[in-house]
C-alpha cells in the first residue's frame, strides 16, 4: 500500500480550534477541555488522557506525599524536606511552570481549587524542558510536570505518589490517579471535510 503523508505543525493551544473550524487545516489536538468559544465549532475525537504529577530529583528519598503536603510545599508553608519524611536540613526548592501552562493549570485546579497561589519561594521556568533541567540541577527540587511516558521513564527524576497512588501512566489510564485531563483530536463541526488520504489516521486514533 502507498504511504500516507500527514503534515504536522505546532500552532499553539489557542490557534488550533479557529483554523480547524474554518477548515484551513484538517485536524488538531488538545489536552484540555474546549473553551466556550470552541464549543460547537469542532467535533472531538477522544484519544485518552494525560496526568499532572509532582516530581523530585532522583536522589531525593521522598517517594510519596499527600495532597495537603503538596499544597503546603508549593504555598511555602512547608519549607524543609524533613517535614515530610525527607532529609532534615534540606530546604525545599519549588519549580513552577509558566501561568498558562496546562500542567500548571491542572495542578492549581486540583491542589488549590483553581485559585492562583503566589508561590513565594519558587523558581519560575518556561516550558517543560527548563523544568526538567532545573529538577536535575536542584537536588532538593520539586516540580509540577506532565505525567507521561517520557517523565515516567526519566532516570534523573522521580514521580511522587499522591495519597498512596503511584504517578504512572497506567493509573492515569485506569482512573485511579486523581489529576487527569482529556486528550483528543478534533475536526471541523461543519461536516466530514477530512481528506480521504488522512481519514485512516483519524479512524486509527
Amino acid at each position: 500500500r502507498p504511504a500516507l503523508l500527514c503534515q504536522l505543525a505546532a500552532q499553539g493551544r489557542e490557534a488550533g480550534v479557529p483554523v480547524v473550524s474554518q477548515e484551513q487545516i484538517e485536524f488538531g489536538s488538545l489536552s484540555r477541555a474546549l473553551l466556550p468559544a470552541g464549543l460547537g465549532r469542532v467535533t472531538r475525537v477522544p484519544m485518552g488522557g494525560t496526568g499532572t504529577a509532582v516530581a523530585g530529583n532522583v536522589g531525593n528519598p521522598v517517594t510519596g506525599l499527600t495532597k495537603a503536603q503538596v499544597r503546603d510545599i508549593f504555598a511555602g508553608t512547608i519549607t524543609d524536606w524533613g517535614g515530610v519524611g525527607g532529609l532534615p536540613g534540606h530546604p525545599i526548592r519549588t519549580i513552577v511552570r509558566e501561568p498558562d501552562s496546562l500542567t500548571r493549570v491542572s495542578f492549581e485546579r486540583y491542589f488549590f481549587a483553581g485559585a492562583k497561589p503566589s508561590y513565594p519561594t519558587a523558581t519560575d521556568v518556561f516550558e517543560s524542558k527548563e523544568a526538567y533541567a532545573q529538577l536535575r540541577a536542584l537536588k532538593d527540587g520539586i516540580a509540577m510536570v506532565t505525567l507521561q511516558t517520557s517523565t515516567q521513564n526519566d532516570p534523573t527524576m522521580r514521580l511522587i505518589a499522591l495519597d498512596g497512588v503511584a504517578a504512572t501512566t497506567a493509573n492515569v489510564g485506569n482512573g485511579t490517579y486523581p489529576i487527569r485531563r482529556p486528550v483528543f483530536m478534533f475536526v471541523s463541526a461543519n461536516g466530514p471535510k477530512v481528506k480521504t488520504e488522512n481519514r485512516p489516521l483519524i479512524d486509527f486514533v
